[in-house]
């Protein structure tokens, strides 16, 4: 299954329902499956097939920054998300690492973009000023975007997110389509999400905890509220297009940075730890006893193997 397919689903079976919310915007599930279409559009016009990798570097433009993911992941490219905080010395190394065809950007890169040093092999298209990337789509039917998704399987790679690079430079890993359709399926099922969900999320989208929530909501046709910078007297306010969220994977977090008590407690009703923590409990456990028992016999068989040679 691809992550495209809930896309799909949604958009058929609830068009007006809310797929992403903004504190002052909302995309429905309809008005997301026309913008990754657009999205392929144009990254097919610009030359963009199965197998190649698409940088994205944007901050705030999170509808843009999905559906150019999803756009990516519909003709079988892999979406490379760089973060945002990268210095020009690791955004160098990421974007040669991955062996970017583009790199999607915006104004507000400028600055590193113009200290980093960048393979000539890589394309650069500012998402809001690039004309001729954005009229691209005109080249390219829907239908040519659906015959290049019948293409695409499960095991191909669709995603890259990079670590941090605290210790060294950043390391990229490598998502399929069937690894992020089970995740958000497990985070679902462990969540008991329902399509009348809202599910709150302060992360970053080119981090996995911006993208876990959203692949979650749309296993099940629920929808992502992002608060897109995170502020704790803010983010948790419902905005004119957020009404009362119902999950959430940060309430802790939130709550100890100075979140209103209005907000706190609103959020302290979300099945967030509640649902998930037993859960999570459980599965510690079993992980920390069978784990124990592994090294315990690995000791065991090391400990007797060492001393039959000593003997020896």
């Amino acid at each position: 299954m691809l992550i495209t397919a809930w896309v799909d689903v949604n958009a058929a079976r609830d068009p007006d329902g809310i797929a992403l919310a903004l504190p002052t915007s909302a995309v429905t599930h309809a008005e997301f499956l026309e913008s990754t279409i657009l999205a392929a559009r144009r990254l097919r016009a610009a030359g963009v097939g199965a197998g190649d990798h698409v940088g994205i570097l944007l901050g705030a433009e999170i509808p843009e920054y999905l559906a150019y993911a999803y756009g990516a992941a519909r003709l079988g490219a892999v979406a490379v998300c760089l973060n945002a905080r990268f210095r020009s010395r690791e955004l160098e190394f990421a974007v040669t690492n991955s062996g970017l065809r583009l790199l999607l950007t915006s104004e507000w890169f400028d600055s590193v973009l113009a200290t980093t040093r960048l393979p000539a092999t890589c394309r650069v298209v500012d998402i809001v000023h690039d004309s001729g990337f954005l009229d691209g789509s005109t080249s390219v039917t829907v239908d040519e975007v659906y015959e290049q998704t019948e293409r695409v399987s499960g095991s191909d790679a669709v995603r890259v997110v990079y670590t941090s690079g605290t210790t060294s430079m950043p390391k990229a890993c490598l998502h399929t389509h069937d690894a992020l359709v089970a995740q958000g399926e497990a985070v679902a099922t462990v969540l008991a999400l329902t399509g009348t969900d809202r599910f709150w999320a302060p992360l970053p989208m080119f981090h996995t905890g911006g993208w876990t929530p959203f692949l979650a909501a749309q296993s099940r046709g629920a929808a992502l509220h992002h608060c897109v910078r995170f502020e704790a007297p803010s983010a948790l306010r419902p905005g004119r297009a957020t009404n009362r969220l119902s999950v959430s994977p940060y309430t802790t977090c939130a709550g100890a940075q100075g979140a209103p008590a209005s907000s706190t407690s609103a959020m302290a009703r979300s099945r967030v730890a509640r649902s998930s923590s037993t859960a999570m409990a459980s599965a510690r456990s079993r992980v920390a006893r069978s784990s124990s028992s592994a090294v315990a016999s690995a000791r065991f068989r090391v400990a007797r193997s060492s001393s039959t040679a000593l003997a020896s």
